[in-house]
């Protein structure tokens, strides 16, 4: 709006600001850091300002294509200039009124033009479908480039958070805790949550040993040993702008050839996907993917919406909801015993293992070691399906943990991945009493065919 101002109604703006970016120029960098100085040195004669001048501004705006923007791109340019009125100590409740009354009109414009065929009717960005996003997790493992391993990993725990790709950022590794058979994860801020007084409760993620691709625990054992972790760093994905990083690498993945064609295949383009698209996704998937979906406060409340009204007071996070919801996000199949299954694990403790934690992992901060034993457990018991699928020059394939072949099937041995028993140092949460039942119909089949198979054995030898 400013470089707008500065090129059509520089008389608005003040004096210390024309100056100013005639010195260092006008690209948002430039502008951000004038602004930095608020309350003092305003860019703009507020006094002098009206809405006129503003609606002029927000008729042209223009995207790339040159068509116009969605009513939402509008809403939140309006939401901007409030926030500047706001920074610079500055009333604008004169102007509330007659800006509500252009954006209606605007708006009832914006739908006459989506009405007669004009632009993109939906809001947004499309939800990431599920056959999607397992399509593109497999396409990121099939390259060796070392941004697909970091966006595989911060893709598949935006997935299965259920979370604003923004958040992920803020992750450190103080915040991860191995919990019985899932791994728990706090957030400490949100978007809705901007001084951390909502509950602090871990968000259940869960291993996919039968869909490796999507798998968010064999994916952060990748990314842990492929990516070295350096003394002193707190955060999962450290870094200056890692949701940047991984925006541009989702639209270098849309653009290749693979991609597209993926995309090609649903009539999709790259503009219906963005970093919003698994949130969306997840969600969807999660509350309506199944018949037999979680709770709909569980999902409300790890999607960290507000429930409303007396509602956020009354009904409050159990971790059962949770452990259902973050069992299904994973993509474990919701109408199969399977839906219990364990993640990979080592039966027994060994001094090898613990050797190979210090070897693999040198800089891991001792809160996340229980972390690291089992996404080491995920890769060691994913190794026939990670040699087929990643190309010969994947990083991890020189990690110390695949130098030894010997070691590595002795690892292997180690561990195991199945469905719950007596004895097991880990138990399944988060397991519908639907899957219950149908543990028992098939261990009642089973038995009735080996009965069945016997007594057939038993006939033809008589």
């Amino acid at each position: 709006m400013l470089k707008w101002f500065y090129d059509n109604k520089r008389h608005l703006l003040t004096e210390q600001f024309i100056q100013y970016g005639i010195t260092y120029g006008f690209a948002k960098a430039d502008i951000r850091r004038f602004l930095a100085d608020a309350p003092n040195n305003a860019p703009v004669k507020f006094s002098d300002f009206n809405v006129q001048d503003f609606m002029e501004w927000i008729v042209s705006i223009r995207k790339e294509d040159g068509s116009t923007p969605t009513y939402s791109t509008y809403n939140c340019h309006r939401a901007g200039l409030f926030n500047l009125f706001r920074d610079y100590k500055q009333d604008i409740a004169p102007l509330q009124s007659e800006l509500k009354t252009h954006f209606r009109g605007l708006q009832r414009t914006k739908t006459q033009a989506l009405a007669n065929g004009e632009g993109r009717v939906k809001i947004g960005k499309d939800a990431l479908e599920f056959a999607l996003y397992k399509s593109l997790c497999l396409l990121l493992m099939k390259s060796a480039k070392p941004d697909y391993v970091f966006t595989h990993c911060f893709m598949t725990y935006c997935w299965n958070l259920m979370c604003r790709a923004g958040n992920m950022t803020s992750i450190c590794w103080s915040h991860l805790e191995w919990r019985n058979d899932a791994l728990g994860i706090y957030f400490a801020h949100m978007k809705n949550d901007q001084l951390g007084q909502r509950p602090r409760d871990p968000r259940h993620i869960y291993a996919n040993p039968i869909i490796p691709e999507i798998c968010p625990i064999l994916s952060l054992g990748i990314y842990m040993l492929t990516i070295p972790i350096l003394p002193g760093n707190t955060q999962l994905f450290p870094g200056g702008n890692q949701y940047d990083r991984f925006r541009k690498v989702l639209v270098r993945l849309l653009n290749t050839v693979e991609g597209s064609a993926e995309l090609r295949a649903r009539g999709m383009t790259t503009d219906d996907i963005g970093t919003h698209s698994c949130r969306k996704g997840a969600t969807t998937y999660v509350s309506s993917g199944s018949t037999a979906a979680p709770p709909s406060t569980a999902v409300h409340l790890r999607a960290g919406w507000a429930l409303g009204g007396v509602q956020d007071r009354y009904l409050r996070y159990e971790a059962a909801g949770d452990q259902y919801c973050g069992r299904t996000v994973t993509g474990l199949p919701m109408t199969q015993p399977e839906f219990a299954i364990l993640p990979p694990h080592f039966q027994q403790r060994s001094s090898l293992i613990d050797t190979m934690i210090r070897t693999c992992f040198p800089s891991l901060p001792s809160c996340a070691v229980q972390v690291a034993e089992f996404a080491l457990a995920s890769v060691v018991w994913h190794v026939e399906f990670l040699e087929q699928t990643l190309p010969p020059n994947h990083r991890l394939f020189f990690t110390p943990i695949f130098r030894d072949r010997e070691q590595l099937m002795e690892l292997k041995s180690l561990v195991t991945c199945r469905l719950n028993s007596p004895g097991d140092t880990i138990v399944a949460t988060g397991v519908p009493p639907h899957i219950s039942i149908l543990q028992h119909m098939y261990s009642l089949a089973k038995n009735v065919n080996d009965v069945f198979a016997r007594f057939t054995i038993n006939s033809s030898t008589c």
